[in-house]
């Protein structure tokens, strides 16, 4: 009898540590590439969602193209509209400032500006320097925000003719203007890679400064045969994304997928980690070191692919959101990981998270 008794308590032992597992290991199976996402439920009358981001408590934030800010403290069960302070319901991209906490909000019209919340219920525009000019939606990634310590924030514009970019070293607070003055005016996606930072635009190829955004040079540029050599002018057109690769290396997401950087500023070597058959949308590197990228709706693309070797195999990661929409934007936040989903055709968002 006794014998029985300390097998069945092996047993339970055995149960117990099989079934429980380190935050580390949670995290792993709930980002796991191939698991299935799930939607949140979002506000009916926000049927244009266009951009979101989490706050370290897990409230979300979406911006819609006809309501404005919605926020939900319950991943999604109940959501409230924060609109106040704001001169157009017309939501394009929001951000949390990891530095402050604070909402950065940009809010598209002729010109475009960008706001500011302190306490996720009220807006104020950032003050704009003498020079700084927005005739169309401020970046499909919205800008670049400081770290949790505090650093540079880069606001720019989306592909117009003239647009500029302005930048603060005090949260928004002050600002100046940034030499940044491709063909295009654009400034679609910023990101810092040690004291580098980038900046990415839709015609005008990849650049990079060292003096803390005051200025930035043209590091590649196919359509001007500036940097590597590439198999198309296509190649460095529309950065809408800039991450690094946690080695010192620049990730980009371009018209043609994705590359990586080799080498050190401003003589980098460029190589495609990723071939897409339509425009590359979004890259994004999780905690884990796994890749994802969405691109262009196409009937026949994943909405997303992965990669969890570095980018040498890709497969599709999109069970539960189905192929052929687009995926926009990512965010990791308390071991889960969401991405904003859009229909190409009809511009609706979702949100989904795994």
């Amino acid at each position: 009898m006794k014998q029985m008794t300390q097998f069945a308590l092996v047993i339970a032992l055995f149960v117990q540590l099989a079934c429980s597992s380190s935050p580390d290991a949670a995290t792993k199976q709930q980002n796991a590439p191939g698991g299935p996402w799930q939607k949140l439920s979002l506000p009916a009358a926000a049927t244009g969602v266009d951009n979101f981001d989490i706050e370290p408590n897990g409230d979300i934030f979406v911006t819609d193209r006809t309501t404005g800010v919605w926020k939900t403290t319950n991943n999604g069960q109940a959501w409230q509209q924060i609109n106040t302070g704001l001169p157009s319901l017309f939501g394009w991209t929001i951000q949390v400032n990891p530095h402050t906490l604070d909402l950065i909000l940009n809010i598209a019209g002729n010109p475009t500006h960008f706001y500011v919340s302190h306490d996720e219920n009220s807006w104020s525009q950032i003050p704009e320097p003498s020079g700084f000019s927005l005739t169309a939606k401020g970046a499909f990634s919205g800008g670049l925000m400081p770290p949790a310590g505090g650093g540079v924030m880069i606001l720019g514009g989306q592909g117009c003719t003239g647009c500029t970019t302005m930048y603060s070293s005090d949260d928004g607070a002050t600002t100046a203007l940034s030499t940044f003055s491709p063909p295009q005016g654009d400034a679609e996606s910023d990101s810092v890679n040690g004291s580098v930072f980038g900046q990415g635009g839709e015609a005008s190829g990849f650049y990079t400064s060292t003096d803390g955004a005051h200025t930035f040079n043209l590091v590649w540029n196919c359509g001007a045969a500036v940097g590597s050599t590439c198999a198309s002018v296509n190649d460095s057109n529309e950065i809408y994304a800039a991450i690094t690769d946690g080695s010192g290396n620049w990730v980009l997401s371009t018209m043609t997928g994705v590359w990586r950087s080799s080498g050190t500023n401003p003589h980098y070597t460029w190589t495609q980690l990723y071939k897409a058959n339509q425009r590359g949308r979004v890259v994004f590197r999780d905690s884990l070191g796994t890749y994802y990228f969405g691109q262009a709706q196409s009937t026949n693309n994943p909405t997303i692919t992965c990669s969890t070797d570095g980018g040498n195999t890709w497969q599709e990661c999109d069970t539960g959101i189905g192929a052929g929409l687009e995926a926009h934007k990512f965010v990791e936040s308390n071991g889960h990981l969401y991405v904003l989903i859009q229909n190409g055709t009809s511009n609706q968002g979702f949100i989904y998270m795994r």
